[in-house]
């Protein structure tokens, strides 16, 4: 088949989205199948790069507002000029995130032209269940213009585009749910996790992480709480560098660009903060720590929180009903995003060593057990088949009606 796909950003952007549909793109390759791949380009990238067998073609765009935490390119008119040409050469279009520029577009396309499309949504804040502890504390941190705009994408823009879609992919259970009631139906709603690179994101022995710790400029003798992702309110980190006083015996490390909300308690001696990491080094930095802490909002499900829990880390999430779709609490603490839920959340989970042992173990098996990467491709290669094949007698269909008016 031929796949185009699009998506806001593409690495060195350093996101979830992002990482997933290199896995994807370059996993389809290796099963013999041509794949395209468009996204934003920024300062000195090229826009045409080759990798690993796909195409990545990246169209010039503005980023105006991730600094203020809402990571949304814009685009020139190159754009839909790349769109056009792409489209007209795919069998498949697949979109992801339902609000961008470049989603609109592509569907938009296609659909011009015939083509068929898989929208996957990862993220959806408005799929989530009205109230919730420690929720509406956040919700007041966040400006309230930047939530009415996102309201209002969503009910406008985001529902157009997955009505026009003929194929919805979601992460979790709460996406589903939203996406049911846009669609008045669950049809053409697809749940498909995302998978985790197990070779790469591995556990070592105590040795192996007391040696990276050494490496990393890291304690040794202390329990490490770790944090990874965008330094914004939604994602917590300010509720992790609040939960741990300096007498609790654990160091904490953030890692993510951008700023602590929380500036009056860092620097602190017991907090490491690093930029944004490239993700070769990010298996290290997971299996250094003896807990993930991510106490986001909002979320699909973190691929971060995957990755930690291959490496054998337990992981602290937000109680997102959702998330009990994907862990347990074998490996997991479900918390209220607050201060107090973080604190209780660690203190259960670093109690003893041998619990911490056992939590880490359970959570490498669940993540060798639900999200391998093959079982991702192929069912949504499957799903690509599907559609093309039912777009084929369509357009068969239509051929056979247009010679029998021909004829009469």
């Amino acid at each position: 088949m031929k796949i185009l796909i699009v998506s806001a950003y593409a690495p060195p952007h350093r996101g979830g989205i992002e990482f997933v549909v290199w896995e994807q793109a370059r996993r389809f390759v290796r099963k013999g199948h041509e794949v395209t791949w468009i996204s934003s380009r920024f300062a000195d990238e090229a826009p045409v790069e080759d990798h690993e067998g796909y195409t990545l073609l990246r169209a010039k765009a503005l980023n105006p507002f991730e600094s203020r935490g809402v990571p949304y390119p814009i685009f020139t008119r190159e754009l839909k000029r790349t769109i056009c040409y792409q489209v007209d050469r795919s069998q498949i279009v697949h979109v992801h995130g339902m609000l961008y520029q470049a989603t609109s577009l592509a569907i938009r396309e296609a659909r011009n032209r015939g083509r068929p499309v898989v929208l996957t949504s990862h993220v959806i804040d408005q799929a989530r269940p009205p109230g919730g502890d420690g929720i509406g504390s956040v919700k007041k941190m966040m400006n309230r213009g930047i939530k009415l705009v996102e309201w209002s994408a969503h009910r406008f823009v985001g529902h157009r585009n997955v009505r026009n879609s003929d194929a919805i992919v979601v992460l979790n259970s709460a996406v589903r749910d939203y996406i049911r009631r846009v669609l008045g139906s669950d049809s053409n709603i697809h749940w498909i996790p995302n998978g985790v690179d197990t070779s790469l994101f591995s556990p070592v022995s105590e040795e192996g992480k007391i040696s990276i710790r050494n490496r990393l400029g890291l304690p040794v003798g202390k329990n490490i709480a770790t944090f990874v992702g965008r330094l914004v309110p939604r994602k917590g980190p300010q509720l992790v560098v609040q939960a741990v006083r300096p007498d609790m015996g654990i160091h904490v490390v953030v890692v993510g660009n951008g700023s602590i909300p929380c500036p009056e308690h860092v620097p602190a001696p017991h907090i490491t903060i690093w930029p944004a990491q490239p993700r070769e080094k990010i298996p290290d930095i997971l299996r250094a720590s003896d807990v993930l802490v991510l106490p986001s909002i909002g979320e699909g499900f973190p691929l971060i929180a995957q990755e930690a829990m291959a490496c054998g880390v337990p992981v602290i999430l937000s109680n997102d009903p959702s998330y009990k779709d994907y862990v347990d609490s074998s490996c997991a603490k479900l918390v209220s995003p607050t201060v107090e839920g973080v604190r209780e959340g660690l203190s259960e989970i670093l109690e003893s060593k041998q619990k911490l042992e056992r939590a880490g173990q359970s959570a490498r098996k669940l993540v060798e057990k639900k999200f391998a990467w093959d079982s991702n491709v192929e069912k949504h290669l499957d799903l690509y088949a599907s559609l093309v094949g039912k777009n084929q007698n369509r357009l068969i269909r239509k051929e056979t009606q247009c010679q029998v008016q021909g004829i009469n």
